[in-house]
């Protein structure tokens, strides 16, 4: 289990910028999670995971997909790609968005 919290405000506008309404998040849920972690070389693992939550109409998940690889004791890089989907609606307005591209990292393993 992943926890999320959400946290900020949206603000909805027309197109012709005339009309918008303010509102404020602020929510903790839990999603489903999966991962797993194939080892490929002593310093080198294919890893890839998601987590989902759907409810009321509402869905969200996200993917990851990525090589690390360690360079020196705990400190590594990792490339991959990421995927995140939102279906929301609330209050007659409606979030229907895909986030996804190159994922490249520095990372410290303990």
């Amino acid at each position: 289990v992943t926890v999320r919290h959400l946290s900020g405000d949206i603000r909805v506008q027309d197109s012709t910028g005339a009309a918008q309404d303010d509102q404020t998040v602020n929510q903790t849920f839990p999603m489903a999670h999966l991962r797993l972690e194939l080892p490929l070389a002593p310093r080198l693992s294919l890893v890839a995971g998601g987590n989902w939550i759907a409810g009321g109409g509402n869905r969200a998940n996200d993917f990851t997909a990525e090589v690390r690889a360690r360079i020196l004791g705990p400190l590594g890089i990792s490339a991959g790609w990421r995927s995140k989907y939102y279906h929301v609606s609330s209050n007659g307005y409606l979030l229907d968005t895909r986030l996804q591209g190159l994922l490249l990292g520095a990372r410290l393993d303990f």
